[in-house]
């Protein structure tokens, strides 16, 4: 049975289908999970932010530690 939170998620995602290389930031466990899936399917050039100042250059995964994020910083004094 598929549920209200998967068709949302589904729905979040398909907002940004062909939208080129925009900044997703997205705020709920929802949305966060719409912006991923995008990423992961057909918007690879989506850019994703955790809402403070951190750039994901890979999809950082849903549960658990990211073991994947780097942080892409426009200044020197950036910290990781």
């Amino acid at each position: 049975m598929i549920t209200r939170s998967e068709v949302a998620a589904t729905a979040c995602a398909d907002l940004f289908r062909g939208s080129g290389a925009i900044l997703a930031s997205s705020f709920g466990v929802v949305p966060t999970i719409g912006v991923r899936l995008a990423r992961l399917t057909h918007a690879p050039e989506l850019l994703l932010s955790d809402g403070d100042a951190t750039l994901f250059a890979d999809t950082p995964p849903s549960t658990g530690p990211s073991r994947v994020r780097r942080v892409i910083c426009p200044t020197r004094n950036c910290s990781s």
